[in-house]
């Protein structure tokens, strides 16, 4: 990480993108609950396993923009407020926004542009969508992600098929879903980050 700090400001970058490591995802959501304190635990030993690098980030002028992302312990505006908080506010702590991310887990992510304009500090754009299916849901089934896109794309041609007295052609390569639809995805993302950018550079 400290060699990656060093070449951003050799490129004459002031942001790294990262990940922040996942000590506590493999407790995330589960029955019975985890003991309590656990989370506070993790949070601090992340902090503390961070606090060097963000030390020597600061004497380069680079911040760390971590990618909010699921299988990471930091994934939402809850958990970066709290590891925010374990590193005593430190000023290099900042955000790599990706809302596609964002959409798996059902979050508004343009109202996060809105509590957290000031923390982004660099950002993904793609196309993204939520698609349902009758098999497999956000968690994953322990399957492989191809496996997963499989049992999804066959599940639309099949409900395609079973309505095709009603359709008048096949079924889109990518069907809306109930959080979000992938091309509102791009539109929103030219009207939003501009904000995003405005407000990094007042921060």
């Amino acid at each position: 990480m400290k060699l990656t700090i060093k070449a951003s400001a050799n490129l004459g970058l002031t942001v790294m993108g990262t990940f922040p490591g996942a000590l506590l995802w493999p407790f995330m959501y589960p029955w019975p609950q985890r003991p309590a304190g656990l989370v506070e635990e993790g949070f601090k030993e992340l902090a503390k396993r961070w606090k060097p690098i963000l030390d020597y980030a600061d004497k380069f002028g680079v911040d760390c923009a971590f990618e909010l992302h699921p299988g990471e312990d930091l994934h939402d505006g809850v958990t970066f407020d709290r590891f925010l908080e374990a590193t005593g506010n430190h000023p290099r702590v900042k955000i790599l926004y990706d809302p596609s991310h964002f959409i798996l887990q059902c979050l508004d992510y343009v109202g996060f542009i809105d509590e957290y304009g000031a923390h982004i500090k660099a950002f993904h754009v793609k196309d993204a969508e939520f698609r349902p299916s009758a098999k497999a849901g956000v968690y994953g089934s322990f399957s492989g992600w191809k496996s997963v896109r499989a049992a999804s794309a066959a599940s639309a041609t099949a409900r395609w098929i079973s309505n095709r007295s009603s359709r008048a052609s096949p079924p889109p390569a990518t069907a809306p879903g109930p959080c979000s639809s992938g091309s509102a995805a791009i539109r929103t993302a030219r009207r939003v980050l501009p904000r995003a950018l405005r407000s990094s550079s007042r921060a």
